[in-house]
C-alpha cells in the first residue's frame, strides 16, 4: 500500500508539472505523529480518528477529506457469532475466543469493543475473553467462527457484506449479535508547512479530490477498498467524540472501581 500510494503520488505531481520525491511513514505512537505533522515533516496525514480527537492540529493542518466506501462515508462495526451457537449478548462470551479485525480502514473495532464491555461492566476484553486475536483480513476473522474454531469476530459491515456475497453460506450460518453506531474511521489532513509552494498544495488537494478519475488513483482505492475521497465535515466526527467520552469515562470508572476494591479494608 505505502509503495503504491507514493508511486501514485509522483506521477500525480508529475502531470501536475512537479518534480516529487514522495516517502511515507507509519507512526505507532500518536504524539510522534502529531509532532511530526506540527513540525511539517509531514505534508499529507491519514490519521485514525480516534487519534485526532486527541491531537491539537488547529493551527497546523487543514483537515480536508474522508474515505468513501461502497456503505459510505460512516461505518458500521459488527460483533459476529454462529446461529447455532446460542450465543445471543456480550455477557455469553464470557471465557470464549473472539478474533478482531484491525486494518488500514477498521480503526475502530478494538476501541468499541472496549467499550462495550465496559458498559455491560464485564472488564477489559484481554481479561474476559478466553483467547482474544487481532488479524488484518476481514476472511481471518470471519472464516474462523463460520468454521466454529472462534466463538466470535469483530468485523465492519462491508466487510461482512463482500464476505456473504463471495460466499452465501457465511450469511446464513451467522448471526450480528451487536452493532455499533456509524463511525468515521479516518481523516485525511494537509500540513500548513513544509510545502514547496502554495501551489504545491493545492495540487495535492486536487489530486486527492479527483483520485477516482484516474486509473492509477483508481488502483490506489481498489487496495484501500474505497470508493471515493469526499470533502470532511466536522459532523462526521460527532458518533467518535461520543464513543471516545463513553471509553474514556467508563475505563476512568472501571479503573477507579479496581483500585477502590484494592484497597485494604478498614475494619
Amino acid at each position: 500500500l505505502e509503495a503504491a500510494f507514493k508511486a501514485f503520488l509522483v506521477t500525480a505531481g508529475r502531470r501536475r508539472g512537479f518534480d516529487l520525491q514522495a516517502r511515507s511513514q507509519v507512526f505507532d505512537d500518536s504524539p510522534d505523529f502529531e509532532a511530526a505533522i506540527r513540525d511539517g515533516r509531514v505534508q499529507l496525514a491519514i490519521i485514525p480518528s480516534w487519534d485526532y480527537l486527541t491531537m491539537n492540529l488547529r493551527d497546523f493542518a487543514d483537515t480536508c477529506f474522508v474515505a468513501e466506501d461502497q456503505q459510505g462515508i460512516l461505518e458500521e462495526y459488527l460483533v459476529l457469532t454462529r446461529k447455532d451457537a446460542g450465543l445471543r449478548s456480550m455477557a455469553d462470551l464470557r471465557g470464549k475466543s473472539v478474533t478482531v479485525l484491525e486494518s488500514v480502514n477498521t480503526y475502530l473495532s478494538w476501541p468499541w469493543l472496549e467499550t462495550l464491555l465496559h458498559q455491560h461492566q464485564l472488564g477489559s476484553p484481554g481479561k474476559y475473553f478466553g483467547r482474544i486475536e487481532k488479524v488484518a483480513k476481514a476472511s481471518s476473522a470471519v472464516l474462523p467462527v463460520f468454521f466454529g474454531t472462534h466463538q466470535a469476530c469483530v468485523v465492519d459491515r462491508a466487510a461482512f457484506d463482500i464476505m456473504k456475497e463471495l460466499n452465501p453460506q457465511i450469511g446464513q450460518r451467522l448471526q450480528v449479535m451487536l452493532v455499533s453506531p456509524p463511525l468515521l474511521d479516518a481523516v485525511v489532513c494537509l500540513s500548513k508547512s513544509g510545502w514547496i509552494g502554495p501551489e504545491h498544495k493545492e495540487a495535492t488537494s486536487l489530486g486527492l479530490a479527483e483520485l477516482d478519475t484516474e486509473p492509477a488513483g483508481q488502483q490506489i482505492l481498489a487496495l484501500f477498498k474505497v470508493r471515493k475521497i469526499a470533502p470532511f465535515k466536522p459532523e462526521y466526527l460527532e458518533s467518535v467524540k461520543k464513543l471516545r467520552a463513553a471509553h474514556d469515562r467508563l475505563a476512568e470508572a472501571a479503573k477507579s472501581g479496581a483500585s477502590t476494591s484494592a484497597r485494604p479494608s478498614a475494619e
